[in-house]
């Protein structure tokens, strides 16, 4: 019997296909941070460009490119709203967010976040057999650099200090912009051999991510 592990993402965040291969907008500052563990306890590094709002950099965003697994590389990558909460929990390090209000108007205080990341991708699909010797596929997305196509992410966040202290995200709303990749496929089951192996899924072209994200409320307070 095969089974197959998948967890659905973006991989979030984000307009850069490949930050090694594309610059920073002007103004925007670059680093490389490492989140996680996440829902399955796997660890991931990932690059993004982020601006706090300047003369030369107007408005707070976020660009990243997809996530790589940190130690297992056969992890499935998880799902873009996991991938956000995290970055924008490592953009406070760099920017100053507003804090909510006090109940009950804790969102009238936020700031408006612009969250991009690439759209495109292909399935490396990791087909092997598990200590009961049952068949596995464990998916993997790996972004197109050659694509231009990305996930737009508008949120409105505010930090408080209630227990335990966080970010909250008051407002998010996502619409893929600049398509230039197949529909979404979902990935078939692969079924195993006699050496653990990878798949690519599609083999010659590059299909688009999930973007559809939403939090209540209409627009920004």
């Amino acid at each position: 019997m095969t089974s197959r592990s998948v967890a659905f993402s973006l991989l979030f965040l984000m307009a850069l296909p490949a930050m090694s291969q594309q610059p920073c907008p002007p103004g925007w500052n670059m680093t490389t941070v490492t989140i996680g563990p996440d829902p399955n306890g796997c660890m991931w590094e990932v690059d993004f460009c982020y601006s706090c709002g300047s003369a030369t950099a107007p408005y707070p965003g976020i660009r990243a490119g997809h996530p790589r697994p940190v130690g297992n590389p056969t992890c499935p990558t998880p799902n873009l709203g996991w991938i956000i909460e995290q970055l924008i929990s490592y953009y406070q390090n760099f920017c100053t967010i507003p804090e909510c209000l006090p109940e009950p108007d804790t969102c009238a205080n936020t700031l408006q976040v612009v969250v991009e990341g690439p759209l495109c991708f292909r399935w490396h699909v990791y087909v092997y057999r598990d200590e009961k010797d049952s068949c596995r596929n464990v998916y993997l997305r790996v972004g197109c650099p050659e694509h231009r196509g990305y996930c737009q992410v508008v949120s409105c966040i505010c930090f408080t200090n209630r227990q335990p202290p966080r970010v909250r995200v008051c407002y998010l709303q996502s619409q893929a912009l600049n398509v230039d990749c197949q529909p979404y496929e979902e990935p078939p089951l692969f079924e195993c051999s006699d050496r653990p192996r990878w798949e690519f899924y599609p083999q010659t072209y590059c299909i688009q991510s999930e973007c559809n994200l939403s939090e209540p409320g209409n627009s920004c307070p």
